[in-house]
């Protein structure tokens, strides 16, 4: 096993047990070294994000080590100096970091090419329809939860990095991320991404709203930590008056729920 140089990477596996820590690093390393390679490097640093993210979430092992070596196992070439080499990614694979791992990657797989469905212009209902059929479809065919977190976390992800994308394929790729994958996280009480998602999106469907609504909010935004930091102290002082023993947590709402809200009461 080769030795990890990224700090995240190496936190990252440092939060699992020994066995657990070995696999995380020798995926890290077979990611970063696949970064090293040019025409695989976006790649590669779109899967490490991946892991970054699901292990923010708390996330198991093979969730992270799955995420880790997508791209590793789509470009994995048999070494001819190998007496019998895997014949296949999979194969590597599963020998490497186990069945459970290579049956995450599997699925994973099959939901993203089910996925590519949102591309397809489809007459037989309304888009509506079409979109809750599609995460219907992705949800029954995940038989493991765990891949569905592996795609809602290569979304955000992949939003993360859309600047560098054509206009069209940014319209287009946040369309597709408001409709299906920000509603997923939902249903599955995923806010963080959720919300970053929808922000996300936003960002590329209406520009100029989402620019005009951060730009107000980063005016107050002192006001507004404050504001919520004095409510929640009031809130614990309260319960604790009341002999209930809590933790009382808040933030400030996202662009696109504040844009949202506008909408809905009809205020500029």
């Amino acid at each position: 096993m080769g030795i990890v140089v990224d700090p995240v990477l190496e936190a990252v596996a440092g939060k699992f047990k020994e066995a657990e820590r070995d696999q995380v690093l020798s995926a890290a390393t077979a990611a970063l070294a696949l970064r090293a390679d040019r025409d695989a490097a976006q790649e590669a640093d779109l899967d490490i994000a991946t892991a970054e993210t699901l292990a923010g979430l708390g996330l198991d092992a093979e969730v992270i080590v799955a995420a880790l070596l997508r791209s590793v196992v789509t470009r994995y070439r048999p070494d001819p100096a190998t007496e019998k080499p895997p014949a296949s990614g999979a194969e590597w694979l599963a020998a490497n970091f186990g069945t459970d791992v290579a049956r995450l990657q599997q699925n994973a797989r099959k939901a993203r090419q089910i996925e590519t469905l949102s591309a397809i212009d489809d007459d037989s209902g309304t888009p509506e329809a079409r979109l809750e059929r599609l995460r219907k479809m992705l949800l029954a065919m995940a038989e493991d939860i765990r891949v569905v977190f592996i795609l809602l976390a290569e979304r955000a992800c992949l939003m993360r990095y859309l600047a560098a994308a054509p206009v069209e394929e940014q319209r287009k790729t946040a369309q597709d991320t408001m409709d299906l994958f920000a509603p997923l996280a939902n249903r599955l009480g995923v806010w963080q991404l959720k919300w970053e998602m929808e922000d996300l999106a936003f960002r590329y469907l209406e520009p100029e709203r989402y620019q005009r609504v951060a730009r107000l909010l980063d005016q107050k935004r002192v006001a507004r930590e404050a504001f919520i930091v004095s409510v929640m102290q009031r809130l614990q002082q309260a319960l604790a008056a009341a002999g209930i023993n809590s933790e009382v947590s808040g933030r400030p709402k996202h662009i696109y729920s504040i844009w949202k809200k506008m909408q809905q009461k009809a205020l500029d």
